[in-house]
């Protein structure tokens, strides 16, 4: 019952049974409402401040907002008596997303794959919810995940809560546990949306773990998030290369490559576990949800800096060094330095390497500099404006670098074959370079000085020299493209079902076509990923790049690439 302590007596026709939790917002006991016999947990808080009585009312007009979402922890009832407050809400039995994998280390066991899924599912569908109301949760952890019959996820606990006002994106303060806090809290950065996707991202890393993702005093737990250093990696054995990835995109260090939540529930196994009928109140989240360029705009991202690699050998040069069998040992060994240099800025990147100015790279060392993330000027056209092109995007004044710019949607395979198109034009003084067309694989992560055809999970044509682009190496030499030439890249991809089986149910195959000027070049790209972005890469101030055509819709016909060159991802 209460370990030793003298029962309580009913309140308000609540019969109080046995304590189930504790925390620094009170004590949480099962009870059973006397008129029906109804289940109910119920959070009591005693002896509170006037602050304290504030929030308390806060996490009931919070929760009360979101009745409609199901994997939002209901609210039944809320009274005052005596002095202490109550919260009367559904009653998860199953425990937590603690209790659940605290269960399967004790049994030497896993939360199966499918399980993760739906979870994370369920969590997201939860926060699309939770961000439609402007609320951001800001302690996201396993034991504020509830489990009901079924397992169905309960997110609870929103007494660190905070609704932003109409026009914020960020709150400031650092509530919240400390094992969850993401790198920009640490920086003062303020709290955003991005930093609950970090808390989610944690979460499921630690259900799929089964332990805490950082150990240690403050000071260690601290410099381990800084550095990323997690306790225990999922362990690639048990769960798959495409769970592993978006967890690990949810976590990124830098907290605008962290994908938005409607981005995540379009992914395909995370879709999945959307109940059919739920269309009305996710319909009503998403109408909600007033999301900020980064996710309703056209643009994703802007990165920009420059890294060591593209300084030791121009992607736009038109010498051959990149391909020619006469390249040096010496040439050989500095490219494969700086590729490696490269994956790891990706994995390990240090805060103190993210700035918010250009900092100066001394040619003597490998050091890169890096821009966290730089904005770019856009000039609205479309419809009725008497332009030919949907946005231009600009490189502002006194920016005299390489930029990529990463673009929305996010394009993903569909239950139905899909072709996706990009058209653009680059504007600039001249012959002005550089110029570069691409894709990337929607779950990679990058550092400063990316551009498509840097690594292995991009693709990228440059307009300078014709040559396509991947690991930094020029593969092949198409057709030049000049500032004010139109340059076309065409992607198809297979139903969803051929990357989950292999087998093809429709005359569409994964690949990548490139057009300039109306003239099809006589390569491709073979087996691109189910998963990707558009990107383009520009240089110098108030150069440019219009946006003339992107879309995505059902594919109806196969392209004829029978007679082209074929260059597998």
């Amino acid at each position: 019952m209460f370990g030793g302590e003298k029962k309580k007596k009913p309140v308000k026709g609540y019969e109080f049974l046995e304590k189930i939790g504790k925390g620094k917002f009170g004590i949480v006991y099962k009870a059973k409402r006397i008129s029906d016999g109804h289940y109910f947990a119920i959070k009591q808080q005693s002896s509170m401040l006037d602050s304290e009585q504030i929030s308390f009312i806060h996490e009931v007009e919070l929760i009360k907002k979101m009745d409609q979402c199901p994997y939002v922890l209901k609210i039944e009832d809320s009274f005052s008596k005596g002095g202490s407050f109550y919260i009367v809400s559904e009653l998860c039995a199953k425990g937590t997303l603690k209790d659940m994998y605290e269960y399967h280390l004790k049994e030497c066991s896993y939360v199966p794959e499918d399980e993760a899924w739906r979870i994370l599912s369920q969590i997201l569908q939860a926060f699309l919810f939770i961000h439609g109301e402007k609320v951001l949760h800001r302690d996201m952890k396993p034991e504020n995940v509830f489990l009901a019959e079924g397992n169905t996820i309960k997110v609870g606990d929103f007494g660190l809560s905070e609704q932003l006002k109409q026009d914020d994106q960020y709150l400031k303060g650092e509530q919240g546990t400390w094992l969850y806090k993401g790198p920009e809290i640490l920086q003062k950065k303020g709290f955003s949306w991005r930093s609950d996707i970090y808390a989610i991202g944690l979460t499921i890393h630690e259900l799929l773990t089964r332990a805490l993702p950082f150990r240690g005093n403050i000071m260690q737990i601290l410099e381990q998030i800084k550095n990323q250093s997690l306790y225990i990696e999922i362990n690639s054995n048990k769960y798959s290369q495409d769970l592993r990835n978006v967890v690990s995109s949810m976590i990124s260090m830098n907290y605008r490559e962290r994908q938005h939540v409607q981005q995540l529930l379009d992914h395909e196994k995370i879709r999945k576990y959307i109940t059919p009928g739920s269309e009305e109140w996710l319909n009503h989240a998403k109408n909600n949800l007033k999301l900020d360029l980064q996710y309703e705009g056209i643009i994703h991202h802007v990165i920009g800096g420059r890294s060591h690699i593209i300084l030791s050998d121009e992607p736009h040069q038109d010498s051959n060094s990149l391909t020619s069998s006469s390249k040096t040992a010496e040439q050989n060994e500095l490219l494969s330095q700086n590729q490696s240099s490269y994956s790891k800025q990706i994995q390990t990147i240090e805060l103190t390497q993210i700035t918010e100015k250009t900092q100066a790279t001394d040619s003597s060392n490998d050091q890169p500099y890096y821009h966290e993330s730089l904005n770019v000027e856009i000039e609205e056209g479309g419809q009725g404006s008497g332009k030919d092109y949907i946005k231009r995007l600009i490189v502002p004044d006194g920016i005299n670098e390489k930029i990529t710019i990463l673009l929305n949607p996010m394009i993903t395979a569909q239950k139905e074959a899909i072709h996706a198109k990009l058209s653009v034009r680059f504007n600039g003084r001249g012959n002005q370079g550089f110029r570069i067309l691409g894709i990337i694989y929607a779950w990679q992560g990058y550092a400063g000085g990316f551009f498509p055809g840097i690594d292995r999970q991009s693709i990228g044509y440059d307009g300078r020299n014709g040559r396509i682009y991947q690991g930094c190496k020029g593969v092949i030499k198409i057709d030049k493209y000049n500032n004010g030439d139109i340059i076309t890249i065409d992607a198809y991809l297979p139903p969803i079902s051929f990357f989950e089986t292999g087998i093809n149910t429709s005359n569409i195959r994964s690949l990548l076509t490139f057009t300039v000027n109306d003239v099809e070049q006589d390569v491709y790209v073979s087996k691109i990923p189910q998963s990707f972005r558009f990107c383009v890469s520009r240089y110098y101030e108030r150069s440019s790049v219009d946006i003339l055509e992107l879309s995505v819709q059902p594919a109806d016909k196969a392209p004829i690439v029978d007679e082209k060159l074929a260059l597998p991802w």
